[in-house]
């Protein structure tokens, strides 16, 4: 049994053609320990070939590794050494079992496939091919042949290369199904669209109950923007399998697209019944009922999602929107700068979090500089970052406001003021900062949208920062 013809690398059965598995592979072990591999060699080979139907290769190996130091030139016990390596991931050692096993039988057309599969995992693959065609004149099935290797290409991710051999398989065979399946998906991965609908379509009319089929259908469909048809073609992989959860969540996600809200959040709602800790979908239903205008059903789904996932931010937006709509404007800006916080930066981004390392030179700088009374505007700046690095956000603030009195129109400053106030966790005065900083500078918008486009286009970014009624106290709602 070769690795490479399967998806699944173990198997949780536990009863093999001689026995109980785990009960054989302890008696084994005990032949073994025993020094008696000799004369429990058929108990053995047989354990060994329930080992790997099951795709226990860890215990499969400790076999061959015993069988073969009584018969060390058996051809087949090398090949399945080698197996085990390639499903360690150990590609040359596999390569070196393979070579062997064919120094004995170089006649072997499973085994010139076994070690072509290697060197293409290895990246060898002019070497792969000559390989192949080796294994192939041995080979009476051409169309077995050629698909498998196209597979073997196709799991290393060499879709290109897999096309040629998907088609010769065709050649030889028509109607071989899986090479219309995998040479579907080829052509999907590498953009050719209409190529990957004719197969999944020729495919289907053999297999027209595979709501695999059906559902990578409709994903290409969607590609081209064929959205009734996609619909339709996604549709047909629940009825065929009502469990299917990435088709109902893919169909409501599209129905969703396409502003068909009510629609979309019953497949929604089938999808999470599946899988009630998928925040994706939790998040989906939010969104739906806020388009809706059913602000207080999306906070309830808003905050499922973000109690699975609080790392994520489009659901702080959403939920921040819904506030926004209630009249609930701190809780809306709370929530856009948590969506702020949880996106990823780098050094030059504002809102990174500082070193937690308080080195020497720090605090010989912290020393001088309160000691001194005069200070130019190119130390206070560099004190911003010194106390900005040590935690110490209200000693950065208040040289910040000092420099803000002298240069009210610096966008610099203003935005550096509202990055100390995010890091502070003062929300509302960090966004009032920043839009006065954009007012003054349209740069530190577009560097703002660069560094935070989901942010940037969000509604409630958008809602915020053109409402400046916000900031007046007498607007917000009493229970906010």
């Amino acid at each position: 049994m070769s690795l490479f013809d399967s998806d699944s690398y173990y198997d949780e059965e536990t009863t093999g053609r001689s026995g109980n598995i785990k009960e054989k592979i302890k008696e084994c072990k005990e032949i073994i320990s025993q020094g008696q591999v000799l004369l429990n060699q058929n108990l053995l080979e047989d354990v060994l070939e329930d080992c790997f139907e099951l795709f226990r290769f860890r215990d499969a190996y400790s076999i061959i590794t015993a069988l073969l130091k009584i018969t060390p030139f058996d051809s087949e016990l090398w090949a399945m050494k080698g197996i085990c390596h390639a499903s360690f991931g150990e590609q040359e050692k596999a390569l070196k079992c393979f070579n062997k096993s064919l120094s004995i039988s170089p006649a072997d057309a499973e085994v010139l496939m076994e070690k072509a599969a290697s060197e293409v995992f290895l990246g060898k693959l002019e070497e792969a091919k000559v390989t192949f065609q080796k294994s192939l004149k041995l080979d009476g099935m051409k169309d077995a042949a050629y698909f498998r290797f196209g597979l073997i290409l196709q799991k290393k991710g060499l879709d290109e290369e897999s096309v040629y051999y998907f088609e010769k398989a065709l050649e030889y065979n028509p109607e071989h199904e899986d090479a219309q399946f995998h040479l579907a998906a080829c052509h999907e991965n590498l953009g050719n669209l209409n190529l990957a609908l004719d197969m999944y379509d020729s495919y289907l009319c053999l297999e027209p109950d595979d709501e695999n089929a059906w559902y990578n259908r409709a994903i290409v469909l969607e590609k081209m923007k064929q959205y009734e048809k996609a619909i339709d073609s996604y549709e047909m992989a629940i009825s065929l399998d009502s469990r299917f959860d990435d088709a109902l969540y893919n169909l409501g996600r599209l129905l969703f697209n396409l502003q068909r809200y009510d629609k979309s959040m019953v497949y929604f709602k089938k999808a999470i019944r599946l899988d009630k800790d998928d925040d994706v979908t939790w998040f989906m239903l939010g969104a739906a009922n806020l388009a809706l205008g059913k602000y207080r059903h999306a906070l309830k789904y808003l905050d499922k999602s973000l109690a699975l996932n609080p790392s994520a931010d489009e659901p702080y937006l959403d939920r921040g929107m819904c506030y926004y709509k209630l009249g609930l404007f701190n809780r809306a800006i709370k929530d856009l700068g948590e969506a702020i916080k949880k996106n990823n930066y780098n050094d030059e981004v504002w809102l990174e979090e500082p070193s937690p390392v308080l080195d020497e030179t720090d605090l010989l700088k912290i020393r001088e500089f309160e000691k001194r009374v005069v200070l130019g505007r190119k130390e206070l700046t560099g004190m911003v970052a010194v106390y900005r690095r040590t935690f110490q956000y209200r000693k950065a603030l208040d040289i910040l406001k000092r420099l803000y009195r002298i240069r009210k129109k610096d966008p610099g400053i203003l935005q550096q003021i509202s990055q100390i106030y995010y890091l502070m966790g003062c929300p509302k005065s960090a966004l009032l900062f920043l839009l006065k900083a954009m007012e003054l500078d349209n740069k530190v918008y577009e560097r703002f949208s660069n560094l935070l486009p989901s942010v940037a286009i969000s509604d409630l970014f958008l809602s915020l920062s053109t409402d400046t009624s916000i900031f007046n106290r007498n607007k917000w709602r009493k229970n906010d």
